[in-house]
């Protein structure tokens, strides 16, 4: 029996679209034939959402194709099948013998297929900064340098501006980002270990709600104590206590795209500094929203969230956010230095923790698509300091 294809977040039109996108770029560009391991170009291109990616796997697409081929490990090619809208044909798997072999892997069986099929003729894009050297110094040898182009970021750029249907996909993420900030806070209480609240995200997280199911989260940021002064920390040993802030990171997934959310909880009343600080952030927050529209620049937005944050007397050295999708992809940041120009369907996370001390910041944040007008933020949180 013929394994049925699975639940689609996109219809095949969808991806044809994207198809056609890259190959416009592609012409202008003089390439024949792309070649991309990125994970979530992959995903993005075909839809599979396979987590083998420690052994060859790729998506190619040529000019004269109707639609890219994915190859991937023979025994990943049901999971290609399930999730993806490329036909059966299209989906190729190499033989187990290429596992585990130092002499021959998945990329030479690639090589002898794009020989085998004449996409080897014209000029072959590869993403240098994704692929090892070795794994380059491959194809070079067998192709020659002169039929090889860098093309990274080529399909990260192309993913720059969503459509329509990676922005629903996003409300929906944002959605079950919300579910887990109401875990945080219903979770955070005297006694509770770390481990306990992350536990209650997570179980928030993955369960989705009652008409988005999931298939995959991300494990929150938390931390409590002078670890309150770290960036990336999912958590620690101990419990919170009265007098205590939690600082924490959540992630929605939905069908892989992302909404990010970032907020604070004080355990009793805040500090002076707390609130100091976070009023800083919460207004930076509110100016740098107000500031976004199509036409501006991601360092127009960063600047106007400085200038506010400088006036109660703190200053953030890090970016202040990047653009989303698929999760963190890095094309554009909301940084001083980024003169990227905003246009609608651009998805950013405005990322503004605000760590000024080493023991001591503050989390507040917000994802958000650039409209016609203006800013569409995703997340229905509020938009404070929680006290429990």
């Amino acid at each position: 029996m013929a394994l049925e294809r699975g639940a689609q977040p996109f219809a095949r039109s969808e991806y044809e679209a994207r198809w056609t996108a890259l190959k416009a770029t592609m012409s202008q560009r003089g390439l024949q034939t792309v070649l991309t391991t990125d994970g979530s170009s992959m995903t993005y291109l075909s839809g599979y959402i396979g987590s083998s990616g420690y052994l060859p796997q790729m998506v190619i697409l040529d000019a004269a194709w109707t639609e890219p081929k994915l190859v991937l490990r023979k025994q990943d090619v049901p999971l290609g099948i399930y999730t993806t809208q490329i036909s059966r044909d299209n989906i190729i798997g190499y033989p187990e013998t290429l596992v585990g072999n130092p002499e021959r892997n998945g990329h030479d069986f690639v090589l002898d297929m794009l020989e085998d099929t004449g996409a080897h003729t014209g000029l072959l894009g590869l993403e240098e900064g994704v692929l090892s050297r070795a794994v380059y110094r491959k194809y070079e040898s067998r192709l020659g340098a002169g039929t090889l182009a860098d093309i990274s970021g080529l399909i990260l750029s192309q993913r720059l501006v969503k459509s329509d249907a990676e922005i629903a996909l996003m409300r929906d993420a944002a959605r079950i980002a919300d579910a887990g900030v109401l875990a945080a806070i219903s979770a955070t209480r005297p006694g509770r270990r770390e481990c306990e609240i992350g536990g209650d995200v997570i179980h928030a997280l993955a369960s989705g709600l009652p008409d988005i199911d999931t298939i995959t989260i991300k494990v929150p940021n938390i931390s409590s104590g002078p670890r309150i002064g770290t960036a990336h920390f999912n958590w620690y040993l101990g419990t919170v206590e009265n007098g205590m802030q939690l600082n924490f990171e959540i992630v929605g997934l939905c069908h892989h795209y992302s909404a990010s959310i970032m907020r604070t909880i004080s355990l009793g009343p805040p500090s002076e500094k707390l609130r100091r600080l976070h009023d800083g952030v919460h207004e930076g927050l509110e100016a740098g929203l107000s500031t976004v529209r199509p036409g501006v620049t991601c360092a127009d937005v960063a600047n106007a969230y400085h200038r506010a944050l400088n006036r109660h007397g703190f200053s953030k050295d890090s970016r202040c956010g990047y653009s989303i999708g698929m999760g963190l992809e890095p094309s554009a940041s909301l940084q001083p230095t980024d003169m990227t120009v905003l246009e609608p369907n651009m998805t950013f996370h405005m990322m503004l923790g605000t760590w000024v001390e080493e023991d001591f910041g503050v989390t507040l944040s917000e994802s958000f698509r650039v409209t016609e007008t203006g800013a569409e933020v995703f997340g229905k949180s509020e938009r404070k300091l929680f006290v429990v």
